[in-house]
């Protein structure tokens, strides 16, 4: 039997261009005609190879999720002491958070429209964000060991303070012009962790 022709497009650049478009603009306002013209799909194509349109924001979510924990990871594993390598993590999204047009971060962008009505999207979203506060509790726990952070600080408290951090800058960064808004609170947080 034969399979049929091969795809004419990369589905891994089309689900590239469907992540900008979800991150952009949330599931809800996200059309399907924007995200057709984006991936450069027709609409057969896209219900052949990403199911629906929540099948795709699924997966836009995965690949997301996917390119993002690799920074944290490459951030949070690099040569530095634990607590330097929370430091870069914090200033990475620092910087993140103030750059012109920021579009924030896909699952805080997306949390409000969830919820009860689809459990199963909402579990989703918090998993991968509990994979990176569970990454960051994990090197907080390090610094611990090596005598870097505050005694007073647990490290799942702090990890969840972080995260809780981490996505009211993304999501104050698409409405804020003020480039300078995250430093004092970033600042703050870094003195609280300090030893």
């Amino acid at each position: 039997m034969s399979r049929g022709p091969a795809k004419q497009f990369d589905p891994q650049e089309a689900l590239d261009q469907a992540v900008d478009v979800f991150w952009a603009r949330g599931y809800e306002s996200a059309s399907l005609a924007e995200l057709l013209q984006a991936m450069k799909i027709g609409r057969k194509s896209l219900y052949d190879t990403f199911g629906s349109k929540h099948d795709l924001f699924q997966a836009a979510m995965a690949r997301y999720a996917e390119t993002q924990f690799a920074t944290i990871h490459q951030i949070l594993t690099a040569d530095r002491r634990p607590l330097a390598n929370i430091r870069a993590l914090l200033r990475h999204w620092e910087k993140d958070s103030a750059q012109p047009n920021s579009k924030g971060c896909l699952f805080g962008n997306n949390m409000p429209g969830f919820g009860p009505v689809d459990a199963a999207t909402s579990e989703q979203i918090f998993g991968y964000v509990k994979q990176v506060e569970d990454a960051i509790c994990s090197t907080l726990r390090a610094a611990r060991q090596n005598g870097e952070l505050n005694p007073a600080v647990q490290p799942r408290e702090a990890a969840r303070m972080i995260v809780c951090l981490s996505q009211g800058m993304a999501l104050l960064s698409r409405v804020s012009g003020e480039t300078s808004a995250f430093q004092a609170p970033v600042a703050a947080v870094l003195r609280l962790l300090e030893a």
